[in-house]
């Protein structure tokens, strides 16, 4: 598995497991971020359901454990290291997100 990471802070940023394009000659990659459903499933038991537990959350975000900001950062949080950016295109019911592959080291 190929993973990205924050040259600054060695941070986790990116998994070749999401899918990325290459905009603008290479200097930023745009993936496609999903909602994805966490937690417990909807269980009936002789009637009386269980509360469901599930949460929704965005893949990349909650797979790579980013803080949850305007922009979002690594793990490590430091000011210094590399921002992704996130945005809905038109009409998108899901997120894009937006990073600069100069600022990513491939191991």
């Amino acid at each position: 598995m190929l993973v990205c990471q924050d040259l600054v802070t060695g941070d986790e940023l990116l998994r070749d497991s999401f899918p990325n394009k290459k905009l603008f000659n290479g200097a930023l990659l745009e993936v496609e971020g999903k909602w994805v459903v966490q937690g417990a499933i909807d269980v009936d038991i002789d009637d009386e359901g269980i509360e469901d537990q599930a949460v929704k959350v965005v893949d990349i975000v909650d797979t790579l454990r980013f803080s949850d900001l305007q922009f979002f950062v690594g793990e490590s949080m430091q000011d210094d290291g590399c921002l992704v950016f996130a945005y809905y295109k038109d009409g998108a019911t899901d997120p894009t997100f937006l990073y600069f592959a100069h600022g990513l080291k491939a191991d």
